[in-house]
């Protein structure tokens, strides 16, 4: 269309100069004064008309220019600044706020945000988006790209092949609130953001892809406060960086206080970490995965994993279990993870100082170190390690530091290999297995063998063998003894004493330590007097006959086979 102002020069309409509301005239033409018209001599009035026309085309440019910030549109609908009426619901934006409300829209159309600063969705009652193949359910190029849910709201993402449920390529992922998102997608991760993907605030996201569930390209993942079930085809979890703000800044992976639920049966990796590493707090997680070799791991991190918190119950079965390049920590919680091609947890160090934890391998080791100290230590701490594999001990350590322990451990090879061996090759080291100052091995002793001439490679390697030189044990039980009130036994003439102790961790353990008897005559009265010293500390017990007189050191008496006094 040619414009008033240009219909005397052909081909010449005003046009935008990529502002809002600016015109720039074309270029004049020939010799003289001459108007944006091309004509001599040009009248108020033209001029008028003019400035009238700009105003007009500036008032009808504003719909579809919304804001200095970008575009928002449903599929090829340009959404208006205000209220729109879509897909049997209403989109509302507000450019000024950068937000957009979703109300019960139901569409087969992508929805396109193209913005210069963070974004946020809000949604309330059903909305649903499912695009044609190879389009996003959420396209969102921003710096940040917020979805909240309102209680009881839900917003279902659907998208075909060659396409995310949601993609931020430039920016970070939140979806918070206590409604639901369900969000599934094909060979593309249903969720995915170049930095951060965090659900939290009571979420409840039910996820699914035949790639991954949620992909992190350079940030972190984290699930906090919310609840999360995710089924994919490859890692469920993928995170390719670490985190740049929220609870720990720095960690690729974080679950906390969150409910989360992850089926790899038909995948590999259930979480998968880069050197940020991994933390599992006061979280309920389960883990299904391959019970055959073309499987991956429950978690897997290039850096560290860390396990902590009393209300955390973990548990995993999978091919390769639980995997740290780094270090690991286990500080508290349930856990019971099953490696079924692989070890159930390995690391290059592992600390395991609180929390209940059962290990299983049927190929592997249950719990394995490659580089650094294996350490079980705590009061309340109880392990038990099971694995079916004779050539591979069940509990193993290789590196520096071997294996410590101070906490009650079971380790069984039903196989008939060895429950137990560590190598530790620091030079000069006595033993490759040491106990803690409580802590017996029942029925065993520790046996150490050089690992390797001194002059090629220093260190020992160490296993337990039984105490009496019979069979070698395919099950060792180290108990972190501690012991209760002293039970006393006398004779009958009160010539000796005895003081049992029993182990609260295994009543079955119990010391007699005998006692020195002293008496001494008081008012007509006999006082007898033992005192039994175990562990450093003397536990007295007092006896009075009345009617007897005597006093000094009680006379020597031999003890009962039976009852030790």
């Amino acid at each position: 269309m040619l414009h008033a102002c240009a219909a005397r020069r052909k081909g010449a309409p005003f046009r935008f100069s990529g502002n809002a509301g600016e015109i720039v005239c074309p270029a004049q033409g020939g010799p003289g004064p001459e108007t944006c018209g091309g004509e001599k001599d040009m009248g108020e009035w033209k001029r008028l008309l003019c400035g009238l026309m700009a105003v007009a085309l500036l008032a009808c440019a504003l719909p579809a220019a919304h804001a200095a910030d970008g575009t928002v549109k449903i599929g090829n609908t340009v959404l208006a600044e205000g209220e729109n009426s879509i897909g049997g619901g209403t989109a509302t934006l507000n450019t000024a706020a950068g937000t957009l409300a979703l109300k019960n829209v139901v569409v087969s159309s992508g929805l396109f945000i193209r913005w210069a600063s963070a974004f946020t969705i809000t949604a309330s009652g059903m909305n649903s988006i499912a695009p044609a193949q190879g389009v996003n359910a959420i396209y969102a190029d921003a710096p940040a790209l917020a979805i909240r849910l309102q209680q009881d709201a839900s917003l279902t993402l659907a998208a075909q092949s060659g396409a995310n449920a949601v993609y931020c390529p430039s920016g970070s992922l939140t979806a918070a609130g206590p409604g639901s998102l369900n969000a599934s997608s094909l060979e593309y991760p249903a969720l995915q953001a170049q930095g951060d993907v965090v659900l939290e605030a009571g979420l409840k996201a039910g996820l699914g892809s035949d790639s991954q569930a949620i992909c992190s390209l350079a940030g972190g993942v984290t699930v906090d406060s919310a609840s999360l079930a995710a089924h994919s085809k490859d890692a469920a979890v993928y995170a390719g960086g670490a985190s740049t703000g929220g609870i720990y800044p720095g960690t690729s992976v974080v679950l906390r206080g969150s409910t989360v639920t992850l089926d790899v049966t038909q995948g590999y990796d259930a979480v998968w970490a880069a050197q940020g590493g991994i933390v599992v707090e006061d979280s309920v997680v389960e883990i299904q995965g391959r019970k055959d070799a073309n499987g991956g791991l429950a978690l897997y991190s290039d850096g560290d994993i860390a396990i902590r918190g009393a209300g955390t119950q973990l548990t995993a079965a999978s091919t390769y279990g639980i995997s740290a390049v780094q270090n690991m920590t286990v500080e508290a919680g349930t856990l019971d993870v099953s490696a079924y091609d692989g070890d159930a947890f390995q690391a290059a160090a592992m600390q395991i100082s609180g929390g209940q934890v059962q290990a299983y391998s049927a190929t592997g080791r249950a719990l394995c170190t490659t580089d650094g100290t294996l350490s079980i230590t705590g009061a309340g701490t109880r392990v038990t390690a099971v694995s079916e594999n004779a050539k591979r001990p069940t509990v193993y350590s290789y590196g520096t530091g071997g294996i410590f322990l101070d906490a009650g451990v079971s380790a069984e090879n039903t196989a008939g290999g060895r429950p137990f061996e560590g190598v530790d090759k620091t030079e000069g080291v006595s033993d490759a297995i040491t106990l803690g100052a409580n802590c017996e091995a029942v029925g065993v002793k520790v046996h150490t063998v050089p690992e390797a001439p001194a002059t090629t490679t220093p260190g020992v390697r160490s296993w337990f063998v039984p105490a009496d030189g019979g069979q070698a044990p395919g099950k060792v039980t180290v108990c972190r003894h501690v012991w209760g009130a002293p039970v006393w036994a006398w004779a009958g003439d009160y010539s000796a004493a005895a003081a049992t102790f029993a182990c609260g961790n295994d009543a079955a353990h119990t010391r007699t330590v005998q006692a020195t008897v002293t008496s001494e005559t008081r008012g007509g009265s006999t006082v007898y007097t033992a005192v039994a010293t175990f562990e450093g500390k003397a536990y007295t017990d007092v006896k009075t006959m009345a009617g007897q007189q005597g006093g000094g050191t009680a006379p020597a008496q031999k003890p009962n086979p039976k009852t030790g006094i």
